[in-house]
């Protein structure tokens, strides 16, 4: 949310999309973006 600049729904919307794009499920694909971009990010 805090590198795009988008709203809580918005941010789950482009999560739920990749979730469905590469086949993954959405909580493997959340728990990824934490692990590599929420290291310094305040929340």
């Amino acid at each position: 949310m805090a590198l795009h600049k988008v709203s809580d729904e918005e941010a789950f919307a482009l999560l739920r999309k990749s979730s469905q794009d590469l086949n993954v499920k959405i909580a493997d694909l959340a728990s990824t973006v934490v692990q590599r971009h929420g290291k310094g990010l305040s929340s």
